[in-house]
This record gives C-alpha cells, sequence and structure tokens, in this order.
C-alpha cells in the first residue's frame, strides 16, 4: 500500500503500488494538491512496484495540476515506471514537467 507524507510542497509516496488504492489515494492527493502552494513536487523514490495505473495516477495529477493553473513535478520515478511512460509514449507529457 503507497502512504504520502509532506514536507513543503513535496509530496513524499511509498510504499507498494497496489492499483486497488489507486482511487482512494488520487482524492487524498488531490485534497493536498489543492492546500498547497507553487510547484509541488511529488517523490516517487520509495515506491515499490509500478504499473498502468500507477501512469495513469501520474496522467491524472498533470491533467489536475494544469485545470488549477499549477505546475507538478514527478521524481525519483523507478526504471520500471520510467519504462511504462517510455513505452506508452508518454515521457514528453510525464518526464519533462
Amino acid at each position: 500500500m503507497i502512504n504520502y507524507s509532506i514536507v513543503s510542497d513535496c509530496i513524499v509516496l511509498e510504499g507498494r503500488y497496489l492499483p486497488s488504492q489507486l482511487d482512494v489515494l488520487q482524492n487524498e492527493l488531490f485534497d493536498v494538491f489543492l492546500k498547497s502552494s507553487g510547484v509541488l513536487e511529488v517523490n516517487l523514490t520509495n515506491v515499490v512496484g509500478s504499473g498502468s495505473g500507477l501512469v495513469a495516477l501520474l496522467l491524472s495529477f498533470m491533467r489536475f495540476a494544469n485545470d488549477h493553473d499549477r505546475k507538478i513535478v514527478f521524481t525519483g520515478l523507478s526504471a520500471q515506471l520510467v519504462g511504462l511512460i517510455q513505452l506508452s509514449n508518454l515521457e514528453s507529457i510525464v518526464l519533462s514537467a
């Protein structure tokens, strides 16, 4: 299960990726995002595993940030997650943010 903590304007995610938790995690993180200011960093260094659902979560964050005229930066992505993003031809959207 992925948990999160907040340090300044950084959401630090950690734990094992479970597709079943993505809806709840997304809603919780949207709430955190709305309470933050400036550029928001989402650090995934301590996330174990990956999957298309996690890529979809990152894309939903990007869309949410754009809808609120904000910027979001993802750091600490695993090689496996970067590979999924590249395989989906999304690196120009997710990795360049």
